[in-house]
């Protein structure tokens, strides 16, 4: 609240150092202040209500910060110092908030693909995905068009993310898993037909972290799109018939957690629910294995936990 008045002028005399800085170290810091910059702007203009000088409006910032994306999207992104990169990725998420509308719809076009572009180039990806959803939603937020025509990149390369062998269960990389979730309910909510086309018929795939990724998203968007998804309960639930069958442990545990959050969301009173709980009913049924050594991501334990 006492910084963000005295922004425009840091920011003024900010901007004409960034075309003088030359060394990476350098631009990454310069990239770490804007990001923390527009994240404080942001803050303060959702909470105007308590803020001490109102005044401060969001049209304020855009020319400044326009000013500064041009240099790191043009210029820094494409360095070949991993670190600068995501430097100026994780930049980019908060600074796409608050490029003025028709600034941002231009740059939407490049922008997309430049960040989905970073996940070849980086294995670790939780950064990249955290700025993919808040430039997502700034989109969302201007009605931009140029969602449409990205859509199928998009779906894609957040499939290809969930679907990744998960060596660990490191915070890093479930934080990454949730970013990516976090995607797909900003699409969810805007695209929900062609988020479903894209989704469901890979329920009907025989590649098994593929079914098991698809059902993961499937979950995360009946809780985190339930408005979006209501109208679509009856088509979701016809869809799952085919999981049903499915004789794989981990892709049973999965639709046994996507019939839980149907559940909560009224789902299973809809006709073709009740086979649903016959199916959860017959898990708890499982017979209990002979206890063998555990495979190396505990694989034999699997029915167990399944049960």
């Amino acid at each position: 609240f006492d910084m963000v008045p005295f922004l425009p002028s840091i920011l003024s005399t900010m901007l004409p150092m960034l075309s003088m800085a030359k060394q990476d170290a350098l631009k990454v810091v310069f990239c770490g202040a804007l990001q923390h910059f527009s994240e404080s702007i942001l803050e303060y203009l959702a909470n105007l209500d308590q803020a001490p000088d109102p005044t401060v409006r969001k049209d304020t910032f855009g020319a400044d910060i326009f000013g500064a994306y041009d240099v790191l999207f043009h210029h820094w992104l494409q360095s070949r110092d991993a670190k600068l990169r995501l430097a100026v990725v994780a930049a980019l998420g908060p600074m796409s908030h608050l490029l003025p509308s028709e600034r941002l719809e231009e740059q939407l076009p490049k922008l997309l693909p430049a960040v989905l572009g970073l996940y070849k180039k980086h294995a670790e990806a939780f950064q990249i995905s955290k700025s993919l959803g808040q430039i997502l939603e700034a989109a969302v937020n201007v009605s931009s068009r140029t969602l449409e025509v990205q859509l199928d990149a998009l779906l894609v390369a957040l499939h290809a993310q969930i679907c990744v062998p998960v060596e660990s269960s490191s915070p890093l990389v479930m934080n990454s898993q949730k970013e990516v979730l976090r995607c797909f309910t900003v699409l969810a909510c805007c695209s929900p037909d062609r988020l479903l086309a894209f989704l469901l018929p890979r329920l009907d795939t025989s590649n098994e972290r593929l079914r098991v990724g698809t059902l993961q998203i499937l979950r995360h968007i009946i809780n985190s799109a339930a408005a979006q998804m209501e109208a679509k309960q009856p088509f979701i639930l016809s869809s799952m018939r085919l999981p049903l069958l499915d004789t794989n442990d981990k892709v049973k545990r999965a639709v046994v957690q996507v019939i839980s959050a149907m559940a909560h969301h009224g789902y299973l009173e809809q006709p073709g629910g009740e086979v649903m709980v016959e199916y959860i009913v017959q898990q708890c049924a499982l017979p209990a294995e002979e206890p063998e050594k555990p495979g190396p991501d505990g694989e034999d334990l699997a029915a167990d936990s399944v049960r």
